[in-house]
């Protein structure tokens, strides 16, 4: 029989009356939870207010966790579904923007970039995607997860992620496109 994972030792200290452990969970994922709420919502108290209520959440519902799946993945589809609610709820009181279309350029201009200026350009450019779309560009690309294990989170078919997947990524390159048109310009 397998031991328990350390994610599974502190969930059974939490239900077992010790709250001390959930400090340990919430440490253990804060970042990775915050960083994919803040790829979606793209403002920071809505983050922290969204992250906070993430792990309420999780705490409270920790005795419905059937670990059918791993505890990393049951989390984050509660920050997706989280996140996609108060999005929701923003989309009732105030239009989204659209962006404009832009000019093409040469994708090349990335690989001339310093490492530094590339993820400045990388997160830049997230900050402008659709939310789903950032959502699962970070969770594939950033947290290395699994198109499976995306799809557990987001609720969505493999196969749909998989034309989500593509698709951000094209936008993606039309977004860094877009925002490196003066690095290309530069280097012509």
């Amino acid at each position: 029989m397998n031991s328990p994972s350390e994610d599974q030792i502190i969930i059974d200290r939490i239900l077992s009356g010790d709250h001390t452990a959930c400090n340990s969970l919430v440490f253990r994922y804060q970042t990775y939870v915050y960083t994919l709420v803040w790829r979606m919502l793209k403002n920071k108290e809505d983050t922290e207010e969204v992250t906070q209520d993430v792990f309420i959440k999780a705490i409270k519902n920790l005795r419905a966790f059937r670990k059918e799946s791993k505890f990393s993945t049951w989390l984050y589809r509660i920050a997706y579904n989280e996140s996609i609610s108060c999005l929701r709820r923003k989309r009732l009181h105030q239009p989204l923007d659209e962006d404009t279309p832009v000019e093409l350029v040469e994708a090349r201009a990335i690989s001339s970039l310093q490492e530094n200026e590339r993820m400045k350009y990388i997160t830049l450019a997230l900050d402008r995607l659709h939310a789903e779309d950032a959502a699962v560009l970070t969770m594939f690309y950033l947290q290395e997860m699994s198109l499976q294990e995306i799809a557990d989170i987001t609720g969505q078919q493999t196969n749909t992620l998989k034309v989500r997947l593509h698709r951000a990524r094209k936008r993606m390159v039309q977004t860094m496109e877009t925002l490196l048109s003066h690095e290309v310009a530069s280097l012509l």
